[in-house]
């Protein structure tokens, strides 16, 4: 089966990559072209194209497309690619399979936070307390500090807008640094979490047949707000019965909507209480631990769009599994969250080290080139 993975250079296409390429999948490779094209190294693409713009992205889907004597499958792995696909997606599904719903922009109508909450709230998800601001010039009502400012469309903004407010002040000074086409965003209450969790899965059917078979528990964060997962680890969703409530409520969600894609739902966990976060509909970062877990839900997505098959879910099968994002992670023992010792124990316990696989090393190494060259340019950039 041919497979096309369309979007940047990130572990989200790679991970994509490497989960077609373990199911023996020949995949085609469609980048936007970056400062070290890391993804393109890896061993299971058999071609790569780089593009400048979305504008040349249907034209290479069609020329790929042209010279395979079957019709094959397209995945992306980030927001706006999704986003771009869904709103051509009667145009692009005359040339190949691809994720969505049943016409033009339908998913995208979800892909606004406040409307998806609308849905999970009437699911019986527990929905943290949302105030949306649609300008800059700051807000009106008083607010219980801190609080965290969000995006409330991932294609606009994204992680880039978020930020921890402790007073009035810091708000209005950080909602002037934010350009007005980054609105409307979101305002909640910041939670102290746990931690997070992520159930992980593909909907096929347009939402009648949806497999969640793994959640990964997020336990380290790094980044902007503490918002990636820096390490965590996999668990079966069934053997516990809150993530499989939660896992069904999530299907009766993308059954409503009609999506059919991979997919990942995020909740965070405070005192034992679930707060519903968002849906994701596409590939994630780290939809690999789900793979490497047991479970290939790029595999089984391909075999339904072309087949029609459904899998069915083995118990026998899950491998429980720690994920570790190594470089970003040793922050953490920078900081003392953790102590050098353990996060080296840790490191070794059977763990997935996410970008470097030894099955396929070489984006592996360039992507360590890629983040050198990016400090630097961030440096030469600021003076």
């Amino acid at each position: 089966m041919k497979v096309i993975v369309w979007g940047v250079n990130s572990v989200n296409e790679l991970g994509l990559v490497r989960s077609l390429g373990f199911a023996k999948y020949d995949v085609y490779l469609i980048l936007f072209d970056g400062l070290v094209n890391f993804v393109s190294k890896s061993k299971f693409v058999i071609k790569s194209y780089f593009i400048k713009d979305f504008n040349e992205a249907l034209p290479t889907v069609k020329e790929i497309s042209k010279n395979l004597q079957e019709k094959p499958v397209l995945i992306v792995a980030g927001d706006c690619e999704a986003t771009y696909i869904n709103d051509n997606y009667e145009e692009f599904v005359k040339y190949c399979y691809v994720e969505g719903g049943y016409k033009n922009g339908d998913i995208n109508i979800y892909r606004d936070k406040k409307e998806l909450a609308k849905l999970a709230k009437n699911i019986g998800l527990n929905i943290i307390e949302t105030y949306f601001v649609n300008n800059n010039f700051g807000i009106s009502k008083s607010l219980g500090y801190p609080i965290i400012v969000k995006a409330n469309n991932s294609v606009v903004g994204g992680k880039e807008v978020m930020q921890i407010c402790n007073n009035d002040e810091e708000l209005k000074e950080h909602l002037l640094s934010i350009d007005k086409c980054n609105f409307p965003l979101q305002i909640q209450p910041f939670i102290i979490k746990d931690y997070e969790l992520m159930i992980q899965g593909c909907s096929l059917n347009n939402g009648n047949d949806v497999i969640f078979p793994i959640c990964f528990h997020k336990v380290r964060f790094c980044g902007l707000g503490k918002g990636y997962a820096a390490y965590g680890y996999s668990i079966f969703t069934d053997d516990n019965e809150t993530t499989k409530t939660l896992a069904h409520k999530i299907a009766l969600m993308l059954k409503r909507i009609g999506y059919t894609g991979l997919f990942s739902a995020e909740f965070l966990c405070k005192n034992d209480r679930f707060y519903f976060l968002e849906i994701n509909f596409r590939n994630d970062g780290t939809a690999i631990l789900s793979t490497k877990s047991g479970y290939n839900l790029a595999d089984y997505l391909c075999k339904n769009l072309v087949n029609n098959s459904v899998p069915k879910i083995n118990r026998d099968s899950f491998r429980k599994l720690h994920y570790m994002n190594v470089i970003s992670d040793f922050g953490n023992v920078l900081s003392k969250e953790i102590g050098v010792i353990v996060w080296i124990k840790q490191l070794f316990d059977n763990c997935y080290w996410y970008i470097f696989d030894r099955h396929d090393m070489l984006p592996g190494v360039y992507f360590i080139l890629f983040r050198i060259k990016r400090k630097l340019k961030n440096i030469l950039t600021r003076q």
